[in-house]
């Protein structure tokens, strides 16, 4: 009796539909996560360059405050980790810039006049105030 043993072979059909199968399934999970196309990433840019620039707001993060280019530093870094779970420059305010992933609180902003107001409405606002692209 040899200790090797012969694998065993399976049929070309078989084969081809345990192929077809990983095929379906692997492109079924392609298109349901599309990342952000290059239009909205352009729209996510514009939205946090004009953020950046807004010298006069503070923004409040589970309590601590820190300046617009802070702010937009961090939510670079949501959207980085992110990676393909977002589609729309939309899905980037409700999903990032609303509140802390850790904590669950809501990120603030505090303007100039000492008002405060949601992040996420401040910043949605903001966007639809951008014009759209040509």
């Amino acid at each position: 009796m040899s200790i090797f043993h012969r694998q065993k072979s399976y049929s070309p059909i078989r084969t081809g539909i345990v192929l077809f199968v990983f095929l379906f399934i692997s492109l079924l999970f392609t298109s349901i996560s599309q990342a952000v196309t290059p239009e909205e990433q352009i729209r996510i840019d514009a939205l946090l360059d004009t953020l950046a620039s807004q010298n006069d707001l503070t923004f409040i993060r589970n309590g601590s405050t820190h300046s617009a280019q802070e702010a937009v530093e961090h939510l670079k870094l949501k959207l980085r980790k992110a990676g393909k779970r977002l589609n729309t420059a939309e899905e980037f305010i409700d999903y990032l810039a609303t509140a802390s992933s850790i904590s669950n609180k809501p990120y603030l902003i505090q303007k100039q006049t000492k008002e405060t107001v949601p992040a996420g409405a401040f910043i949605l606002t903001m966007l639809r105030d951008t014009p759209p692209l040509k």
